[in-house]
């Protein structure tokens, strides 16, 4: 049996399963490639999100305190548009974090059939 086993060690590969094994390398490193990417862009949306929410705690720091409708109006302006800019920021945390999740699971999915010999 050993000396099966030492003659199929010692057989050429087929270049069919080479260039299938070798593909599957790449892609592997093309996963990764990706996955780090969506890491991080999750990292930056996370940093963006944060310095937005900063920006709506400041400007909800800042509020009026005089009875003036105008002043109160431009707050008011001032601290909507800083809460839209926060909640997009969080929406692309979300989308890069999700992206970050399912590049992560790229990978472990399922490898293709080999070729047939």
């Amino acid at each position: 049996m050993l000396d099966t086993m030492k003659n199929t060690a010692r057989q050429p590969m087929e270049n069919t399963t080479r260039l299938y094994l070798l593909d599957l390398v790449r892609q592997a490193q093309q996963a990764t490639a990706a996955h780090a990417a969506a890491v991080r862009a999750a990292a930056r949306a996370a940093k963006a999100a944060d310095q937005a929410r900063a920006r709506v705690d400041e400007v909800a720091r800042q509020r009026p305190t005089a009875q003036d409708p105008e002043q109160t109006s431009e707050f008011t302006d001032e601290l909507g548009e800083a809460l839209e800019d926060y909640a997009d920021y969080l929406n692309r945390l979300q989308a890069a974090k999700r992206d970050a999740r399912l590049r992560g699971l790229a990978p472990h999915a399922p490898a293709p059939t080999p070729p047939r010999r």
